[in-house]
């Protein structure tokens, strides 16, 4: 089993790290850059920023190579340095992305780890609810619900299960359980893991958050939030202003400064300017990194992304056996993923929502989605009582929650009665009639064509126009920032923004539903161009309609009809 598990990564890490190659639009020098822009091959090329810090190479004549800085994917086009050669104007451009998965491959490759791995798996399959450990109260945080005091139990098993469905309070809920498992054990030591950077900010926030509101001497809290550490150096910066003791290095001056680059990052065709502010954030990061080494034996709780962990698993190994190791966004990493890291603790909890976006798996091969496609919530089960559901959220009004909760969720979702009794909350949702919206919270707009393809993707420039104007009604009850377009493909988006611009509009954001997740708006816009194609997914539906806090417009034309989901979801509204 070992051989077909490192099968199914390589075979994948040969997807995920094969060149792509671009045809050359044009090339423009500037001092040691180049500025090349770039076209797309097919429907399903994407250009974005994962290219940075791939490599570049083209056949010249002469052929030469070398370091993408920066991407900007609406353009399609890329800055390179360090040019080894001209870059010609025509012809193929080759880009080498980085192969991060080849360190995951070497670890299911050492005989002595593959076992253990295999038998993290079997536990998992087995997943026992015979409780083994002592789990502390949820006491100290009086503001959790029911469902979200019940998830503190988890910590009695040896996996647990917490199923956070959007606006349940998933994170705040990781938050305040790791605090009071760091709190009631003085000398246990946590892992907290997730896919992405930006969940790892958050969820180490949340925790940071919740162990400044314990009843203790301000000391002694002083001393717990400095024993938790965020390893890694692309983190959001601004994320740690005034949590600055959460880095390696406890420099509120260094973190400062990256937010200040983060936030005031140059545009791609601002060419040296890139260059020089991709200099300065990489030397400030390379303070952090130095600093880094010394987390590992010191801290109580070290949060990083799997990626990041896979590198530094020999580092973790180290440590000994860890108390807990908790997967924030658990539902978008894989078995592979995650089987080491099980079997570095001695419990486990994973928290995500099975009905939102899976892990993202390029290979059509039933070995390859085995072990990157699934997650530990395929071995969840509900009836157990190593497994808690948050059913009560507070981001979306009744109407959008009972579209969500009927359609994706079996109707277990509600709104928290106290926000649903909180005037403030009520008043945030207060919706103006509007000529094409109406006064309702959710409503489909009658889009009269269907998406096409081309060799740049799928768009359909109807429901650009109409939801442009939409818009333009929208912004008389929501501010640009409470507003967003949402939609499951790159060039869809290009033509949105474009008809937002020609009606004056530059700050509503539009974005594919996978840059989405994790967000809210007031007012969301959500456009399936081409509701037949399988990219249209229930999870991606989901994502799409749960960002929405007040109110929820689809655009639906009847080719869109055809998948199930969508047209069941015109049937509640029109039922409502």
């Amino acid at each position: 089993m070992l051989d077909e598990i490192v099968q199914a990564i390589r075979y994948e890490a040969d997807l995920n790290g094969a060149p792509t190659h671009w045809p050359i639009q044009e090339s423009h020098r500037h001092g040691e850059l180049w500025k090349i822009g770039l076209a797309p091959r097919t429907a399903n090329d994407s250009l974005d920023e994962s290219f940075e810090g791939a490599g570049a190479w083209w056949a010249g004549p002469p052929k030469g190579s070398g370091d993408v800085v920066a991407v900007s994917p609406d353009e399609f086009e890329i800055v390179v340095r360090y040019a080894s050669t001209p870059v010609p104007g025509v012809g193929l451009l080759s880009l080498y992305p980085p192969r991060f998965l080849d360190t995951l491959a070497e670890l299911y490759a050492s005989p002595f780890r593959g076992k253990r791995f295999l038998d993290a798996l079997n536990e998992l399959r087995q997943n026992s609810d015979e409780p083994r450990f002592d789990a502390p109260s949820p006491d100290l945080f009086p503001e959790l619900r029911c469902a979200q005091r019940a998830s503190f139990d988890l910590l009695r098993y040896r996996f647990g299960f917490l199923w956070g469905p959007p606006g349940t309070g998933k994170t705040h809920t990781v938050g305040a359980l790791t605090a009071s498992f760091l709190h009631a054990i003085p000398e246990a030591r946590v892992l907290l893991v997730s896919t992405t950077n930006t969940a790892v900010d958050l969820a180490l926030t949340s925790v940071d958050a919740a162990l400044a509101r314990l009843p203790e001497p301000l000391d002694t809290l002083w001393a717990l939030r400095h024993a938790c550490k965020r390893v890694g150096v692309h983190f959001q910066a601004r994320h740690y202003v005034g949590r600055e003791h959460l880095l390696p290095r406890f420099d509120p001056t260094l973190v400062k400064e990256i937010a200040r680059l983060q936030a005031n990052r140059p545009g791609p065709s601002d060419t040296d300017r890139v260059v020089l502010w991709k200099e300065r954030l990489e030397s400030l990061q390379s303070e952090l990194r130095s600093a880094a080494r010394r987390v590992f034996g010191e801290a109580r709780l070290i949060a990083m992304t799997c990626a990041r962990g896979a590198f530094s698993f020999a580092d973790l190994e180290e440590l000994g056996p860890i108390d807990l190791v908790v997967f924030d966004e658990a539902s978008q990493v894989g078995l592979a993923h995650i089987l080491p890291f099980v079997t570095l603790g001695t419990r486990a909890v994973f928290a995500g929502d099975p009905r939102q976006l899976a892990p993202i798996v390029r290979a059509d091969d039933r070995e390859v989605w085995c072990w990157l496609g699934r997650t530990a919530f395929h071995f969840m089960d509900t009836g157990r009582g190593n497994s808690v559901i948050l059913n009560e959220q507070s981001r979306m009004t009744e109407a959008i929650s009972h579209v969500v909760s009927e359609t994706f969720y079996d109707g277990l979702l509600k709104v928290c009665p106290h926000s649903a009794r909180d005037v403030r909350w009520r008043k945030e949702r207060t919706l103006l009639r509007l000529p094409t919206i109406g006064e309702t919270a959710v409503c489909c707009l009658p889009i009269p064509g269907n998406g096409r393809g081309s060799s740049a993707g799928y768009c359909r420039p109807e429901s650009a126009r109409i939801i442009a104007d939409c818009v333009c009604e929208a912004l008389k009850e929501a501010r640009p920032g409470d507003i967003a377009v949402i939609t499951p493909y790159r060039l869809q988006c290009q033509l949105i923004r474009k008809e937002l611009a020609r009606r004056g509009i530059t700050s509503v954001e539009v974005q594919t539903v996978h840059r989405s997740q994790g967000s809210e708006k007031h007012t969301i816009f959500f456009d399936p161009v081409l509701g037949s194609h399988r990219a249209v997914s229930p999870r991606l539906i989901n994502v799409a309609l749960s960002r929405a806090r007040a109110r929820l417009v689809l655009a639906l034309s009847p080719g869109d009809l055809s998948n199930d989901r969508l047209a069941h979801i015109q049937k509640l509204i029109r039922d409502a």
